[in-house]
């Protein structure tokens, strides 16, 4: 080895610095070092610093520390509010917050005094070491959320396209390497750097998602799961470009200074021996962590009582196992980061997850985290761009550009043959170009090693990742929009029409367990068949109370991240209970899926009806926002519960009902049983219109239990209470609204017999009354009389496509809940003395009645209204002895038939 000659000079940041370098015997220069003055922490106070000549704030540690981590997190929050009507995520703010605070922007504007005064060189090394750790923490904490299950929801598509994309990236890297001269040895680690940075950043794109509300869409779980995928690879992938790159003047502790010679005939052969040493000392690392670390964890876990938290000292510990694993991995010769977040894993989301986050999250996330940001951006020259002005062909530049639309095409390749319409195959693409902390890693790790990344190449990397993520959120803003249906419609929109269908789809949404047994015990009512039987779906609705723009929490699948155990054990009590409903029938006639959603409350219908139109939903089942007290009345839980309902009645694709619980929950049901004494009674109050043949349609599915009794009650108006003067007036709205409920009475008359046809022979379980009554007076005091007859649930539609319904007109102007409709209000209002029956009120998905077929309601133009209210008037004229309501009945039923 050359003899090194030493000599000087001073850095340019600071007078505190001396920078050393090693020439050789040829006067060529061979290595870099650097020396600080001896630190100094401030003993005698703030006074003594200003008396104090010569010296500056950064000759002190301790202020100059806190200075430096108060801008970081200041300009941080600043960015964050200014970019958070871009969408952007939590990576963007972090991003251009270093690069504000380094020499391309503050430093080149104030001559480099900024830096030299608040950021010294020699401040840097504390600095970056506290930004590692928390960096360390983040992917603990990610680790931990992770959940490799939501594979599982889209199948072959996710990890068809995430194997896709890494052989297509590696196939682009491999021919650059090939095709591409280099002039000298950047080429080989550029290619391999920009194939992992290439791939995409499964904690920024799963925040994308949530935020732009595509969780529960195909296109929002395919990518999800090939990010999974792909990020898996990457850590794969990292130790391996650990060693490849690794050169003779740096080690990382398992091979000593004598192995690491300058020769070059040796240096490949001692890389193939250490790949050999540091695979094996991964692959050991793995099995103690999952064979011997998650065992023991899991056993405490066990023996820690339900409802009680974790002793601090085993916190402390666990805590303390993420930094240790961390020397592990980086003893090994792989990224500090890897050993904590494989510890996350092994730990897994769940109440000692939830403890954990809630410890470590905020300040190693809000404080820490920023730090790594600014060193990032101290280290980011965006002069060296513009001075070398870079060209087309750089090596990143090349892969950066090929590989990204290589995702696209891939992306609408496999949106095509899974037949997802082509927006969709666009917004998947651009979702896997999103880049992460990994690629961030990679390139901090080239930029350490000289022969690996230049100023140059850095920059662009960073550039190049600060646009293309940046400009992903926006965009899929821009040309999608979630409220709008972008799905194969379906037939199953109503249980009307979900007749001769495979299987019936319900969406019971919960907002807590204690709705969960009510729920339940409704759904029990019903009897699934192997010929059609039923898939639920029960949704937990979580609100978003932290804002998904920031932070390592993440929302996969059905499991949640909140900072308490609250919500993850009330899932579980979510679970289980329809876990045993499953069970109880057996043979698979009754299928369950459990599903959480975590959104605001100002956006949860949205999550609400894109589930139900992405999983063919026939009802939608939401619970009313009042609860039963203790005294049998109700009171309102939660304000935003009325909204949520209100916003799912107007925009759901398919029907939606809203149970109003009186204690149909209060008890524990045998599914299975038909004793006497566990015997229900159903009543169905039917006035007419699309909405009580739908509620109808769901009673018929109870008739095959056979400890359940139905009865429908029929209301008719009597000839006075149809009020024919309304009829003869000249008010075409009036006119209008009478033939409509003309041919409504026709259908309803068609389904009622053929319900009685299909479901009354032989079942004395079943009963059909009709009554006749005068006034909406007469009508309230029979159903205040249904009372002496105890009934279990009350079945009613909600009537909104008979606003004009004279059994109904008089009620709707006092509704105090709308929403309920007339009747469902006045079986849910306290001043009614039927405290114990539940109440379900149903509304028919309204394109239901648009559709082809006996249910379809074709409305006649205004032409033809005219023409049979000159008509009605010839009758008067030509038959006045004759009743004029019996001519224009008669006359109205005959038009309708030729307008269907």
């Amino acid at each position: 080895m050359e003899q090194e000659k030493w000599g000087q000079y001073l850095d340019g940041f600071s007078k505190e610095t001396v920078r050393l370098v090693a020439f050789g015997d040829g006067g060529e220069r061979l290595n870099d070092y650097t020396c600080y003055k001896a630190l100094m922490l401030p003993a005698t106070g703030f006074w003594s610093f200003l008396k104090t000549k010569g010296e500056h704030l950064s000759t002190y540690t301790l202020p100059l520390f806190f200075v430096q981590i108060t801008l970081a997190v200041l300009i941080n929050r600043l960015l964050r509010l200014l970019l958070k009507p871009l969408c952007q995520t939590h990576i963007i703010p972090f991003l251009l917050g270093g690069m504000v605070l380094g020499p391309s922007f503050l430093g080149k504007i104030t001559h480099h005094k900024f830096g030299a005064t608040l950021f010294p060189t020699n401040s840097l090394v504390l600095f970056e070491l506290v930004g590692i750790i928390g960096l360390i923490f983040y992917f603990f904490v990610l680790g931990v959320t992770m959940d490799f299950s939501v594979i599982k929801t889209t199948g072959k598509k996710g990890i068809f396209l995430a194997f896709a994309d890494i052989a297509v990236t590696i196939f682009i890297a491999s021919i650059f390497f090939i095709f591409v001269p280099s002039k000298n040895d950047v080429t080989t680690p550029s290619a391999v750097l920009g194939m992992a940075a290439s791939m995409t950043g499964f904690p920024v794109l799963n925040r994308i998602v949530v935020q732009l509300r595509l969780s529960n869409t195909e296109m929002g779980r395919i990518a999800t799961s090939c990010s999974i995928v792909e990020t898996t690879f990457a850590w794969l992938l990292l130790p391996v470009v650990d060693v490849l790159t690794l050169k003779p003047k740096f080690h990382n502790g398992l091979f000593n200074d004598d192995e690491m010679e300058c020769a070059e005939d040796k240096i490949y052969s001692v890389r193939k021996t250490d790949i050999v040493c540091m695979l094996f000392a991964n692959f050991l690392f793995n099995i103690i962590c999952f064979f011997v670390v998650r065992p023991v964890i899991r056993f405490i876990i066990r023996r820690t009582p339900d409802g009680e938290s974790f002793s601090e000292a085993f916190v402390t510990f666990i805590l303390a196992g993420v930094m240790f694993c961390g020397l592990v991995t980086d003893f090994i010769g792989s990224n500090v980061v890897f050993g904590p977040f494989l510890l996350g894993l092994v730990i897994s989301h769940g109440s000692l997850g939830t403890t954990l986050i809630a410890k470590v999250e905020d300040f190693a996330y809000g404080i820490m985290l920023p730090l790594y940001f600014v060193v990032i951006g101290l280290r980011t020259h965006l002069d060296s761009i513009v001075d070398h002005q870079i060209s087309m062909k750089h090596p990143f530049l090349i892969i950066f550009i090929c590989a990204s639309f290589a995702k696209v095409v891939l992306a609408l390749i496999v949106s095509q043959f899974y037949k997802m319409p082509y927006l969709e195959g666009i917004i998947l693409g651009l979702l896997l170009n999103t880049k992460g902390f990994i690629q961030l890693i990679v390139f901090s790790f080239g930029l350490d090693h000289r022969d690996l990344l230049d100023d140059k190449s850095f920059a662009l990397a960073i550039c190049l990742t600060l646009l293309i993520t940046g400009m992903i959120p926006p965009t899929i803003e821009a040309i999608y929009n979630p409220t709008i249906s972008h799905f194969v419609a379906y037939k199953r929109r109503s249980i009307q029409k979900s007749k001769g269908e495979p299987e019936l789809r319900i969406l019971p949404c919960i907002h807590n367990p204690k709705s969960v047994p009510a729920i339940i015990n409704f759904l029990g009512f019903c009897q699934p068949t192997k010929t059609s039987p039923f898939f639920v779906y029960a949704l937990h609705l979580l609100e978003q109370t932290v804002d998904y723009s920031h932070g390592p929490s993440t929302h996969i699948g059905h499991r949640t991240t909140s900072n308490s155990d609250r919500s993850q054990d009330q899932f579980d009590h979510i679970v289980k209970a329809f876990k045993n409903y499953e069970q109880a029938f057996g043979g698979g006639v009754a299928k369950v899926h459990t599903l959480t959603t975590i959104s605001p409350y100002s956006t949860m219908h949205e999550e609400i009806c894109n589930i139900a139109e992405a999983k063919g939903i026939a009802l939608i089942i939401l619970p009313f926002h009042k609860q039963q007290t203790i005294d049998g009345g109700l009171e309102e839980t939660n304000p935003f519960f009325r909204d949520i309902n209100d916003n799912v009645l107007n925009n759901a694709p398919c029907s939606v009902a809203i149970f109003v619980d009186r204690g149909l929950g209060g008890g524990r049901r045998d599914y299975q049983k038909s004793s006497s004494t566990n015997s229900h009674h159903i009543i169905v109050l039917f006035f007419g219109g699309p909405d009580d043949r739908e509620a109808l349609s769901l009673a018929s599915k109870m008739t095959e239990k056979p400890n359940v009794s139905l009865t429908v009650l029929r209301f008719l108006p009597t000839d006075d209470m149809l009020n024919v003067n309304k009829a003869i007036s000249n008010d075409m709205g009036v006119l209008k609204a009478i033939i409509d409920n003309e041919r409504e009475r026709q259908l309803d008359d068609d389904y009622i017999n053929e319900f009685r046809k299909k479901n009354m022979v032989n079942k004395q379980s079943i009963m059909y009354k009709e009554k006749m009554v005068n006034d909406v007076g007469e009508m309230v005091r029979v159903i205040k009389s249904i009372d002496k007859i105890h009934y279990d649930l009350f079945i009613v539609g909600r009537g909104h496509g008979m606003i004009n319904n004279p059994l109904t007109a008089g009620l709707i102007e006092f509704s105090e809940c709308p929403e309920l409709g007339a009747i469902g209000d006045l079986l849910a209002s306290p001043d009614f003395t039927m405290t114990t029956t539940s109440v379900l009120i149903v509304q028919q998905y309204v394109g239901a009645t648009n559709e082809a077929g006996s249910s379809g309601s074709g409305t006649p133009n205004n032409m033809q209204y005219c023409e049979l209210y000159d008509n009605f008037h010839n009758f008067n004229r030509v038959s006045p002895h004759e009743s004029n309501r019996n001519l224009f009945q008669r006359r109205v039923q005959r038009y309708s038939k030729n307008w269907n």
